[in-house]
């Protein structure tokens, strides 16, 4: 099938509400995805795991690409159930490649931005009633940082310069 043809399938597919099949489509989706959005504009994504909130589109299309594409957080183990800490877990893509690669294990996810562990929150809870349970009897661990969360380093300032 040609590049043009295969494109037009899939976006045909996307259109009727019809979940990607395989990473290359996944992949395909979310850039065309990040060419309609806004950045730092929420929405929902179809995944072929399910449906997942997120806050940014470009954020989205370079995590699922750095994770499931690039293999980045592979690692290997020596049993089937490890104890997984994920500090900084964003909206959850993490979880779901750990969980996947390992579904016995036990993934406890942290998020310091409280709007973007909000999204976790309500991910985790979609991803735990549709994934999780279905493929394993394990429970997802989650936690989430507390309201009080430090102030992004972004807006704090040097104190040699004050600035």
């Amino acid at each position: 099938m040609s590049k043009g043809l295969r494109n037009l399938v899939w976006g045909a597919k996307h259109l009727m509400g019809v979940p990607p099949r395989d990473e290359k489509e996944t992949f395909a989706r979310l850039s065309w995805n990040v060419r309609r959005q806004p950045r730092y504009t929420d929405g929902h994504f179809q995944f072929p795991f399910g449906d997942l909130r997120y806050v940014d589109a470009l954020v989205l299309k370079y995590q699922y690409r750095e994770i499931f594409i690039g293999r980045g957080y592979d690692f290997a183990c020596s049993h089937d159930s490890p104890l997984i800490l994920d500090c900084g877990g964003n909206i959850g893509l993490s979880v779901v490649w750990f969980k996947q690669r390992y579904p016995k294990s036990r993934v406890m996810v942290f998020e310091a931005d409280p709007s973007i562990a909000e999204v976790l929150k309500s991910n985790m809870a979609v991803l735990k009633r549709r994934l999780f349970r279905r493929r394993s009897g394990t429970r997802l661990a989650q936690s989430l940082s507390p309201p009080t969360a430090p102030t992004p380093a972004r807006s704090m300032s040097d104190p040699a310069t004050g600035r």
